[in-house]
């Protein structure tokens, strides 16, 4: 399972927790935070060279222009692992919201682990991002502060309003 850490000062953490003090419900916030997470993934489908990924081998190269006709995206191949994190309803998709106050987000293909963590032979080439980094090197740091305070100007707006 990759299990990639997001918050490692713990402010999205605190984040949730003060505004779960003030509302019971989440799901709203954390549907949009969802939704922004999957429609930033297509940077990495995209890119028309390696990006920040470590570039496939020159022998590697050739082989697969010849099996799917490119090289690039690299983690481009059939298609299955782009649809799982590009696309929400997509049956390896995973976007759950847990007890109203709480997100996972992430795909069920099988092979992302090792794409993600790499193995002997292949580099780490990380799949589950979490804002637009491969293009825009401060994206993790914008994205996951941007979430924090739409989580906690809904928390006040709804405690506002009741």
């Amino acid at each position: 399972m990759v299990k990639p850490q997001v918050d490692p000062g713990g402010k999205l953490a605190a984040a949730l927790r003060k505004a779960g003090q003030k509302v019971s419900d989440l799901t709203l916030p954390l549907q949009l935070i969802s939704q922004q997470w999957f429609k930033s993934n297509f940077a990495i489908f995209t890119l028309k060279s390696q990006g920040k990924y470590v570039d496939l081998s020159e022998l590697y190269k050739p082989r697969k222009q010849a099996a799917v006709g490119f090289v690039y995206p690299i983690l481009k191949r059939t298609g299955l692992l782009s649809k799982s994190i590009t696309e929400p309803a997509h049956p390896n998709a995973i976007s759950l919201i847990i007890n109203r106050k709480a997100l996972t987000l992430g795909t069920n293909v099988a092979y992302a682990n090792f794409l993600h963590q790499g193995t002997k032979k292949m580099p780490a080439r990380p799949v589950v991002l979490f804002g637009n980094e491969q293009v825009a090197p401060g994206a993790l740091k914008n994205r996951v502060k941007q979430w924090e305070q739409e989580i906690l100007n809904y928390a006040a707006q709804v405690s506002g309003a009741v």
